[in-house]
């Protein structure tokens, strides 16, 4: 089953710092790569001015979510807070090998720069980015710009 999952800043978000200037940004990018490798993470990354994220996430149940985004260092040390979980379909276009089991399905998004999509990234990424994720703005995992 997938969800569509938005992350905000927490208290501990420090404004005059980038995305990979804040604290333990190394920890949290590999956590999340590790989720994206592991079939849970479909697709993510910040909207519009970066202080929310949306996620696509292929898991069981919220409470699933819950548990795993917990075990982020940036969830652990209130850099991002879950403010929403809604129960996602999709209904336009189509994504194929996607399944809704949980669990390896891909390789690890590439990096990927503004207004652009990994190279090796799903096959439907690009298509997805556009009809569903419109004011996405991709970024360098690497460097977070």
């Amino acid at each position: 089953m997938y969800f569509a999952v938005m992350w905000e800043r927490g208290p501990a978000w420090n404004g005059s710092r980038s995305l990979p200037e804040q604290e333990q940004w190394a920890a949290h990018a590999a956590f999340m790569n590790a989720l994206v490798d592991d079939g849970f993470v479909v697709l993510g990354g910040p909207l519009g001015d970066g202080s929310k994220t949306l996620l696509i996430l292929n898991a069981t149940s919220e409470q699933a979510i819950h548990a795993q985004l917990a075990a982020d260092p940036w969830t652990r040390m209130g850099l991002l807070a879950i403010t929403t979980i809604e129960p996602w379909r999709l209904l336009l276009g189509e994504v194929p090998g996607l399944r809704d089991a949980p669990g390896p399905r891909r390789r690890r998004a590439g990096t990927a720069t503004a207004g652009t999509v990994a190279d090796n990234a799903h096959p439907k990424a690009r298509e997805i980015y556009a009809a569903l994720l419109a004011g996405l703005v991709p970024m360098d995992v690497a460097t977070g710009e």
